[in-house]
């Protein structure tokens, strides 16, 4: 159902990347889909609940508060303090919070989720990175948030990169191999012959980014496992033509 990261329990933190196997809702969004409830069907609704409940056991979650918002593809940072809870209208690609009666949610079906915790595990991070987000910078942009609301230094945190598409499996257009070149990352755009379509690096340019920023290479966890080529693992995007579910990046805070 799930994979965790050694960094991220090291410091005391329930937290999971899902994978679509272990839930209850049916083809094609089989089994484990994590949508956003208020933008299904209302006949799927209750299955992504269920499976919820599931993960939430699974996780250790007890009776957290599922703490989530609309992904728009930017660099949105949403910091939910004491108080506040999650609107409908809320539209972010980043949450950060210390809160413990919290879990934080973000969605990927290939783009890159980023689970990030302090060393002591009592302020984490999630962060949903398609290639606009990293172009955009939502990775440096929530260290730089958790560094202002909470005085962490990047080299204090612990980051796992989870389960997306690989770079062998994305090819991008031009217009996006020239969007990272601007940006710093050319070098995580790869083509096999100069007439090749190129294909871009996203976690590996996620962890460049957060390299810039301070954080250790020893204290980023990245996953191998690729959304697009592990279908019996994962829901994909762009294998599946759009009509597919959504994997979640849950975590919460220490206690």
């Amino acid at each position: 159902m799930t994979y965790r990261s050694s960094l991220l329990a090291a410091a005391g933190v329930p937290h999971a990347f899902t994978t679509r196997v272990g839930g209850t809702s049916p083809a094609p969004n089989d089994t484990l889909h994590l949508g956003l409830v208020r933008d299904e069907p209302a006949e799927r609704q209750p299955a992504i609940e269920e499976n919820f409940v599931r993960l939430w056991s699974a996780v250790g979650f007890g009776a957290r508060e599922r703490f989530e918002v609309r992904q728009v593809h930017a660099d949105g940072i949403l910091h939910a303090r004491e108080g506040r809870a999650a609107q409908d209208e809320d539209e972010a690609d980043a949450i950060l919070s210390d809160r413990i009666d919290l879990a934080l949610v973000v969605r990927t079906a290939d783009c890159v989720p980023i689970l990030l915790a302090s060393a002591d595990g009592r302020v984490v991070a999630a962060i949903h990175a398609g290639w606009r987000g990293i172009v955009a910078g939502v990775v440096p942009v929530a260290v730089r948030a958790i560094g202002r609301e909470y005085d962490i230094v990047a080299g204090d945190l612990r980051v796992a990169i989870g389960p997306a598409i690989s770079v062998d499996s994305y090819e991008v257009g031009d217009e996006v191999a020239q969007a990272f070149g601007a940006r710093g990352l050319g070098a995580f755009v790869r083509r096999e012959t100069p007439d090749a379509k190129p294909c871009a690096d996203l976690r590996g340019s996620a962890a460049h980014q957060l390299a810039l920023c301070g954080v250790a290479a020893a204290a980023i966890d990245v996953s191998d496992r690729c959304t697009f080529r592990d279908r019996d693992e994962f829901f994909s995007h762009r294998r599946d033509a759009g009509r597919t579910g959504r994997m979640a990046a849950v975590i919460g805070a220490g206690c």
